[in-house]
């Protein structure tokens, strides 16, 4: 007995051990087993065999494409695949093409929306969120009639909400709002209440709501929007009738001002911690809140938003916003401001808002060395930009002329008087105008000098022409700036021509400013008249008297302080007397009239 066993061990092969790479395999299947026995578990359904035959045949490669054409066959059928519409889209896209031609007849057009609609009215919904189809619905909502754009906004308004957050569908929604009916516009924005808060968040929808807000929404359906800002009871029951601000929702219900606050500060700090801050909705509660607020709680905002504001500016409510920011915060806070404001100056300064926060920052700060470097230096820069842009020469101006009636508002010098009385600009505003003017004054010099020969013909680029020359200190630069200013009035045409072709002795804005440079209250108008003297020779004094604005500029040099230069002008018209008298014009009577006192 012991013999058979011995040779019975002896025959029987021993076990292989176990390598690492086979230890990893083993781990890898027991894996793969429990994630199997995970789904079982959590679907209570085992893969079919069917199943895996199907993933089988889905795994077998298609036959390589030989040629283009294969290969677009081969694109053609895997979009076939993806895309149960894929057919009956092609298909209108073959009349949209025809649709949205130049050289479409207007009676062709209905008749080519009547074959989009009949293939795809009952596809609306699933061929909206497409880049193509929601394109061609688009043309349809634009050259249709009534009865089909009732058929696409039957189809589009129940879904507003997932329209407004798809990357492609959102841009049928400014279509419907453009072309449908006042009622259906009510309905589609009526739609997005109570979910204001959120779809500011959104990023495809935020860009999108804006737009409903800015150049859709009424008076009364923007205050339905801001309302949910105010807390729950307002995003439910939206005020109506004369209470659309927060004002008018005060005044009738004083007791809720504490908790409406609250709850709009609290509404603003997730949004503006997020950066969330660039939305006209946002703006808008910001300057309502701003308003009312305690200066405890508005500097809690202050605080999260004084290094958004560049951000803010290019609305009318955010400027104001930043506005109130800089006049409420401290010189610590300031600077940071003004280091924000710095890479954009020459933007915010030709915004149509912007400007506003720029003049504000600059009549606010008392640390001129620090405007200097960061604000007052990147505008110079940019100089050429800012005098084209009529809201950059307003900047320049409050540089020159601060709150000057002649060239601002009632309103706006209202707005900025504002700021006057904040309790962190200490300098005296005076000071701190000259000290800005110093720095500005020789640059802009320099800078309007070479481009007078067309800013003399522009009304409000004379304005600045004007103030510049007003401004300057006598030297060389005002010497040239005043020798080119009077070389203009010997270039162009005395003849009726073009404006921008016209001598500055017959332009309209032109001969203006000239009488203006020439009057007594002017301060240098003794040496303009000195550089109009050597200018205006016999000959172009011969063309000029064919022009009556000519003749008034004749006649504003024989008024002017300079006496010496009057009677030596006098002595060279009198060779024109006969000329003079033959005009027998009301200008021609009053040169004459000036000739005869410098004998």
């Amino acid at each position: 007995g012991r013999g058979h066993v011995h040779k019975m061990a002896a025959t029987t092969p021993r076990k292989k051990r176990p390598t690492p790479e086979d230890m990893a395999g083993e781990a890898k299947k027991k894996k793969v087993s429990s994630k199997a026995s995970d789904k079982l578990k959590k679907t209570g359904k085992r893969k079919r065999t069917s199943d895996v035959a199907d993933d089988t045949d889905k795994k077998k490669k298609r036959p390589v494409p030989q040629n283009h054409k294969e290969q677009q066959e081969l694109k053609v059928e895997r979009k076939k695949e993806r895309n149960p519409n894929f057919s009956v889209i092609q298909e209108a896209k073959v009349y949209w093409e025809q649709l949205r031609s130049g050289r479409c007849p207007k009676e062709e057009r209905v008749d080519l929306v009547d074959k989009i609609l009949e293939l795809i009215s009952d596809k609306i919904h699933d061929v909206i969120f497409q880049h193509d189809s929601v394109r061609v619905l688009q043309w349809c909502m634009k050259y249709g009639n009534a009865k089909h754009r009732n058929t696409i906004y039957d189809n589009v308004e129940p879904h507003t909400l997932e329209l407004i957050k798809s990357k492609y569908g959102k841009f049928i929604i400014p279509k419907v709002l453009t072309h449908g009916s006042k009622e259906q516009r009510a309905k589609m924005i009526a739609g997005l209440y109570t979910q204001v808060r959120k779809l500011i968040r959104h990023r495809v929808a935020a860009p999108v709501l804006a737009m409903v807000y800015i150049d859709f929404a009424t008076s009364e359906q923007r205050s339905a929007l801001l309302q949910e800002f105010y807390g729950p009871e307002f995003t439910v029951f939206k005020m109506s009738g004369n209470m659309k601000t927060l004002a008018e929702i005060f005044e009738k219900f004083p007791s809720k001002k504490s908790k409406i606050l609250k709850y709009l500060q609290a509404a603003l700090t997730p949004l503006l911690e997020k950066g969330i801050c660039g939305h006209h909705i946002v703006h808008r509660a910001l300057l309502d809140f701003i308003t009312h607020a305690e200066t405890e709680s508005k500097s809690e905002v202050y605080d999260l938003i004084h290094e958004l504001l560049p951000e803010m500016v290019h609305t009318r409510d955010g400027s104001q916003v930043v506005m109130n920011c800089i006049w409420g915060t401290d010189a610590k806070k300031r600077k940071a401001i003004v280091k924000g404001f710095k890479p954009f100056v020459s933007k915010i300064a030709c915004d149509e808002y912007g400007h506003l926060s720029l003049i504000a920052l600059l009549q606010a700060l008392d640390d001129t060395v620090l405007v200097k470097k960061n604000i007052l230096n990147p505008l110079l820069s940019e100089v050429e930009d800012i005098l084209d842009n009529k809201y950059g020469r307003k900047v320049l101006l409050h540089l020159l002329v601060p709150r000057s009636r002649l060239y601002f508002t009632p309103e706006t010098i209202t707005l900025l008087a504002v700021g006057d009385s904040n309790p962190f600009s200490k300098k005296d505003p005076a000071i701190r105008h000259q000290e800005l003017k110093q720095v500005v004054l020789e640059p802009l010099l320099n800078s309007v000098t070479p481009h007078l020969g067309s800013m003399c013909w522009d009304g409000p680029s004379s304005q600045l022409v004007l103030e510049v020359g007003r401004a300057a200190e006598p030297g060389k630069e005002l010497s040239a700036f005043l020798s080119v200013l009077a070389a203009t009035c010997k270039q162009g045409s005395f003849e009726d021509a073009p404006e921008n072709e016209q001598s500055l002795l017959t332009s309209p804005v032109g001969h203006r400013l000239a009488q203006k440079f020439l009057a007594e209250d002017f301060p240098h108008a003794e040496a303009f008249a000195e550089e109009m003297l050597t200018v205006l020779d016999k000959d172009v004094c011969k063309a000029s008297l064919q022009q009556n604005r000519a003749v008034y500029v004749l006649v504003s040099i024989l008024k002017g302080p300079n006496k010496d230069v009057a009677r030596k002008f006098a002595k060279r018209l009198k060779a024109f007397s006969k000329e003079i008298k033959a005009l027998d014009t009301a200008g021609s009577k009053l040169l004459l009239e000036h000739i005869k006192k410098h004998k």
